[in-house]
């Protein structure tokens, strides 16, 4: 049933360098043509009619490295200064409205967010890439953030996520992360509310605050849909 595919079509594209639009364009082509990138080496018979060929996962084709993946979305390297973050065909709303502020609103303490849109079936955007907190340093920034929703009644615990306008206030209060952060915390909280229908939840804990090579400290992914 596959004599009509040529092996051309089914090669691996290993690029040495490639800019962000042309790797773009890769996953464009990998979303919508995915007969291309069938491994006629896994074919797996199980009838007389029936058989299951897999597909080449997008980092063996395009030969980019993931670096994370969590339910919504996946992150991948282009370069040592840019990530590119992928939806698992599905949207990822929060995030989106997240990427909208952040290209609207730019701060020292928001990623530097210099492309968004669709390739193929999922959303993408091109991300500047930052330091993961790791070890105790992790678990002292989770501590922080989850403290400054509690004390900001934004928590999910206590009133579902919503947060009260007296509350916002006490995310000003100064962190040893420095007061500018608090600042964009209290942007961003001021954002959920005009923007929150009761489809979004507060999701700050240490895998989403990440942080420069200078030591700035930067939120990645404050928002999750319920």
């Amino acid at each position: 049933m596959f004599d009509n595919l040529e092996s051309s079509m089914l090669k691996i594209i290993r690029p040495q360098s490639q800019k962000p639009e042309e790797l773009l364009a890769l996953i464009e082509d990998y979303e919508t043509n995915r007969v291309k990138y069938l491994n006629l080496d896994t074919i797996e018979d199980y009838s007389g009619d029936l058989c299951l060929v897999k597909l080449r996962s997008l980092e063996e084709v395009i030969g980019i490295s993931k670096l994370s993946s969590g339910y919504f979305s996946t992150v991948y390297e282009v370069d040592d200064l840019t990530v590119l973050k992928l939806t698992k065909g599905r949207e990822d709303a929060a995030y989106d409205a997240f990427a909208k502020f952040c290209m609207n609103n730019p701060s020292k303490h928001l990623p530097k967010i210099t492309w968004a849109g669709q390739v193929g079936n999922r959303s993408g955007y091109l991300i500047e890439r930052l330091i993961p907190y790791e070890g105790e340093m992790a678990t002292l920034v989770s501590s922080i953030m989850r403290l400054k929703l509690i004390e900001a009644g934004a928590d999910s615990a206590s009133r579902n996520g919503h947060s009260s306008a007296e509350g916002l206030d006490r995310l000003l209060q100064p962190t040893f992360l420095g007061p500018e952060l608090d600042t964009a915390a209290h942007l961003l909280a001021r954002e959920f509310e005009n923007l929150n229908s009761g489809d979004f939840r507060w999701d700050l804990h240490g895998d989403n605050v990440m942080s420069r090579l200078d030591g700035t400290p930067v939120y990645t992914d404050p928002w999750s849909y319920r």
